[in-house]
C-alpha cells in the first residue's frame, strides 16, 4: 500500500503545485486530504511515506498546524531528525497547544540540530509542566527529560573539544542510496562484510513491514588498496528474510550473524576451503528466548562477548562474556558488571584484536544523545573491564552511533553513521584515530547531574546545570 501512496504522491505533487487554477479553498481542502492520508499511513508505521504526505499537506496550506506538527513527528522517526525543527516551530507558532508534548518535541528537534542551549530551555519548560501534572505517567517522564538535559550539557562540552580524528566517507563501491551499516573486517583489512537494505541483488523482492527492503549481507575485497564494488554474499548466509552480519573473526574464517527468530539469536558460519560459507548454526550455549543481538569473538577464539536483555542484568541489553572450555564448548555467560553495563542499553560490542579494549555503544553512560560509542580497557590485576570513556565528537553525534570495528593496531576504525556527506541513510565511514590522544571530558554521572539540576551545583564546565542562554525562540 505504501508503494501505491508513493506513486500517488508524485503524481499529486506535479498536478497540484504546477496548476495555477487552484483556489485557496481548494488548497485548504487538499491539505486536509493529504493530512488524512498521512495519518492512515502513519498508523501503519510507514513513517517516511507519511512524512511526504504531511509535507504535501503543508505545501498546500502552510497554516495547517496539524500537518506541520505531524510532518515534524514523522520526520523525527526517520534518520534526518534535525529536519523536523522547521515543522515543529511552525506548528507551535500556529497553535502553542497543538499537542501536550509540543515543548518536548521542540526540545528534541533543537537537540538533534545541535542547538543545545535552546533544547535545554525547552526541556526545562516541559519539565516544569510535568512537575505540575497530576498524571502519574507524565510525572514519571521527568527523569527521561532530565537525561536529555544531561545529554545536551555533555554535547556542548564535546563539540567544544573535538577529538583529533579524520573521517572519510567510503566510496560508492560500498555505500548506496539505501541503508548500509554494521561493517566488520578481518584483521588484515582486506575483506569486509556489511548489512544493506538495497534492492539490487536482494533475494527478497518484497518490502519488510517497515516499508524498507529486507536486510542482506554484502561483501567487498580490497584490491590494490581499493575496495572493489560490493556484492551479495550469496549462498546459505542470505535467504528470503532479514540477514545481518555482526562480526568477522580476525582471521576472517568465522562470521557471526543475527537472526530475528526466537526473539533474536546469534548464529555462526565458517569459511570452507572452497571459499563458501557453512550453513549458519545457533550458538546454543548463549541464545535464550530473550534478545541476543550483537557479538564479537576474541582473536584467540576463546572469548565471546555478546549483548542480551535476559533477566538478571542491570538494564535493557547488557554485555556478557562466555569463555570456551578445553572441549571447545562455550561456558555459562557472565555479566561484565556495573562498570560497563547501565540501567539502559549497551549494544554493538566489539573486542579489539589485542584483547585489551572493548568497544560498544550505550545510551546509559555520559553521551551526546541516543547511542554513543565507548571504549573500556581491561584491567588484568582486577580481572575486570574499567569504566568506559566516550570516544568523543565527531566520532559520536547527537543521533545513534553504533557498530564500530578496528584494524589490528587500532589506528583506524570503520563505523556506520548518518552524516551530511552521506549518499544514503546510513553509510560506512573510515576513521583515522592514529594520533593516540585520549578524549578527556570532566563529566559527572547522570545521578550526580540530576542532583546538580536540583541544587544548581557547578558540575558542567563551571556553570550550574540550568544556567543557559537561549539561541533562538521556538
Amino acid at each position: 500500500m505504501a508503494n501505491i501512496y508513493r506513486r500517488l504522491i508524485t503524481l499529486a505533487s506535479l498536478v497540484t503545485f504546477s496548476c495555477p487554477l487552484f483556489s485557496q479553498q481548494d488548497s485548504v481542502s487538499l491539505s486536509e486530504q493529504y493530512y488524512a492520508q498521512g495519518m492512515e499511513i502513519f498508523d501503519y508505521e510507514h513513517r517516511k511515506v507519511a512524512s511526504e504526505l504531511f509535507m504535501l499537506a503543508v505545501q498546500a496550506n502552510p497554516k495547517n498546524a496539524k500537518a506541520q506538527f505531524m510532518a515534524g513527528r514523522s520526520i523525527m522517526l526517520t534518520v534526518r531528525k534535525e529536519l523536523s525543527l522547521q515543522y515543529f516551530k511552525q506548528a507551535y507558532q500556529l497553535d502553542p497547544k497543538i499537542d501536550p508534548d509540543i515543548l518536548y518535541y521542540l526540545g528534541q528537534a533543537y537537540h538533534y540540530s545541535e542547538k543545545f542551549d535552546s533544547a535545554i530551555v525547552l526541556y526545562d519548560r516541559y519539565n516544569r509542566l510535568l512537575a505540575r501534572s497530576l498524571d502519574y505517567e507524565k510525572s514519571k517522564k521527568i527523569n527521561e527529560v532530565n537525561r536529555k538535559i544531561f545529554e545536551c550539557h555533555n554535547a556542548k562540552i564535546m563539540v567544544a573539544q573535538p577529538v583529533d580524528v579524520k573521517i572519510a566517507h567510503l566510496s560508492n563501491s560500498i555505500n548506496s542510496e539505501w541503508p548500509d551499516y554494521a561493517p566488520t573486517i578481518n584483521a588484515d583489512e582486506t575483506f569486509m562484510v556489511f548489512t544493506t537494505r538495497r534492492p539490487e541483488e536482494n533475494m527478497n523482492n518484497r518490502l519488510a513491514q517497515d516499508n524498507e527492503y529486507y536486510e542482506e549481507i554484502f561483501f567487498t575485497k580490497k584490491v590494490d588498496g581499493e575496495w572493489i564494488p560490493a556484492r551479495n554474499l550469496s549462498g546459505p548466509l542470505n535467504n528470503s528474510y532479514h540477514n545481518a552480519s555482526i562480526n568477522l573473526s580476525p582471521d576472517g574464517k568465522e562470521m557471526l550473524l543475527y537472526h530475528d527468530s526466537n526473539g533474536g539469536d546469534i548464529l555462526a558460519s565458517f569459511l570452507k576451503p572452497d571459499g563458501t560459507w557453512t550453513n549458519p548454526e545457533e550458538i546454543l550455549e548463549i541464545n535464550t528466548e530473550y534478545i541476543e543481538n550483537s557479538a564479537s569473538i576474541s582473536a584467540d577464539g576463546k572469548q565471546l562477548f555478546f549483548t542480551s536483555n535476559r533477566p538478571g542484568g542491570y538494564g535493557g541489553t547488557d554485555i556478557y562474556v562466555s569463555v570456551k572450555d578445553a572441549k571447545g564448548r562455550w561456558g555459562s555467560p557472565r555479566n561484565l558488571g556495573r562498570s560497563v553495563n547501565t540501567e539502559m542499553d549497551e549494544d554493538g560490542v566489539y573486542v579489539s584484536v589485542s584483547g585489551k579494549h572493548l568497544y560498544f555503544s550505550s545510551n546509559g553512560h555520559a553521551g551526546m544523545g541516543d547511542l554513543d560509542i565507548y571504549r573500556s580497557a581491561y584491567n588484568p590485576e582486577k580481572d575486570m573491564w574499567e569504566k568506559p570513556i566516550n570516544m568523543g565528537y565527531p566520532i559520536n553525534s547527537v543521533e545513534n552511533d553504533i557498530y564500530i570495528v578496528l584494524t589490528r593496531n587500532e589506528d583506524f576504525a570503520y563505523i556506520s553513521s548518518v552524516r551530511p556527506e552521506g549518499v544514503g541513510e546510513q553509510d560506512v565511514y573510515k576513521i583515522d584515530i592514529s594520533n593516540g590522544k585520549e578524549p578527556v571530558y570532566t563529566q559527572p554521572d547522570f545521578a550526580d547531574a540530576v542532583l546538580a539540576m536540583e541544587d544548581q551545583m557547578p558540575l558542567f564546565g563551571g556553570k550550574a546545570a540550568g544556567e543557559v542562554k537561549t539561541e533562538t525562540k521556538p
